[in-house]
């Protein structure tokens, strides 16, 4: 096992130590790019992450970020609770050293389970498994783990260091190296789908490829979520030249506190309250298709005037609304985005 550890870590410092968030790593630029990484691909984040540092070099000009700014800097990269989260964890780590211990780590606002790992292990190189869909991966196969993803895989992955054997190899091989060597096999070679085991470092001793079972791996008890279609009408006004009507999200809505174009759902699913319902057609227009959670959505474009919109979306008038010349625009979403500029409005 060490051996092949040992490759494993020696193939990752080959092909991947030049990635920016390796280089010249400090505990914030690991808070950053760990929460950056969630969710997201390694070429999605590669552009991102140095233009992010360049809005935010350090711990305390993150912690005194504004809403809007932090929102510009994430722009590209979705799932903007994670933006959310990382402005919290810096709020409150600018007082304080960062923890070392993960149950601490995991106090701070913004961090969780996973992120308190990375920061232990990767941050602080100290002996600990960042377990995220990679490791459980990797590990569920080279170890030949039948415990079901929903049922325990990630705290049996965990307790993988409570073996003295598998310990002393983290520890000696650095904790910092073996995570990211993980991670990287999960990625390239350890695949969801037709794993590339000929080429994997590990595969001296992977007891999934040697019987054959490492597509069974991991072991999902729980069906994929079927899609839903989702059918939303984007309301283009202008109350004079050159300035958009924009609406303000509330609470446990998508995009909390964002500005965006008056949008309302056709003929939403049941207990659906992302946005007003619209009780119109279909418009004869072409959709633009994009997709979140566990809906397929198509996005159409119309024009009308506010007392149109008001009328169709009587939920707006209870809400805040204002109009944004087209110069000085809030952050508003990557899908209403592309729409105004496919409607040569941006």
């Amino acid at each position: 096992m060490q051996n092949d550890f040992k490759q494993l870590v020696e193939w990752s410092l080959e092909e991947y130590s030049t990635l920016p968030w390796r280089q010249n790593r400090t505990l914030y630029t690991t808070l950053v790019s760990e929460i950056m990484l969630q969710q997201t691909t390694v070429g999605t984040d590669l552009p991102k992450y140095s233009e992010f540092l360049e809005a935010f070099p350090n711990l305390y000009s993150l912690a005194n970020a504004d809403e809007d700014s932090m929102r510009t800097a994430w722009k590209g990269l979705g799932y903007y609770r994670r933006a959310a989260n990382l402005l919290k964890a810096a709020q409150q780590l600018v007082n304080q050293e960062y923890p070392k211990d993960e149950e601490k780590l995991q106090e701070i606002n913004g961090i969780g389970p996973y992120t308190a790992s990375a920061l232990r292990s990767i941050g602080h190189d100290l002996p600990a498994l960042a377990v995220d869909g990679n490791l459980k991966r990797v590990l569920s196969r080279y170890f030949e783990k039948f415990t079901p993803y929903e049922k325990g895989l990630d705290k049996e992955i965990r307790e993988l260091l409570l073996q003295s054997d598998f310990y002393k190899l983290v520890e000696d091989l650095g904790p910092r190296k073996v995570n990211e060597a993980l991670m990287d096999l999960g990625r390239v070679i350890c695949r969801v789908k037709s794993p590339l085991c000929i080429t994997c470092p590990l595969n001296g001793n992977c007891k999934a490829f040697k019987n054959g079972t490492q597509e069974e791996l991991p072991v999902r008890t729980k069906k994929a979520t079927k899609l839903e279609d989702l059918h939303l009408v984007i309301f283009i006004n202008f109350i004079k030249k050159n300035e958009l009507l924009l609406y303000k999200k509330i609470d446990k809505e998508w995009l909390t506190d964002q500005w965006e174009v008056p949008t309302g759902a056709l003929k939403p699913p049941d207990k659906f309250k992302q946005y007003p319902s619209a009780d119109i057609k279909i418009p004869e227009v072409t959709p633009l298709k994009t997709g979140i959670t566990k809906y397929r959505i198509y996005n159409y474009a119309v024009q009308q005037d506010d007392a149109q919109v008001f009328q169709i979306l009587p939920e707006l008038v209870n809400r805040e609304t204002s109009y944004f010349s087209l110069d000085d625009l809030p952050h508003i979403s990557t899908a209403t985005e592309k729409i105004l500029k496919k409607q040569k409005i941006l």
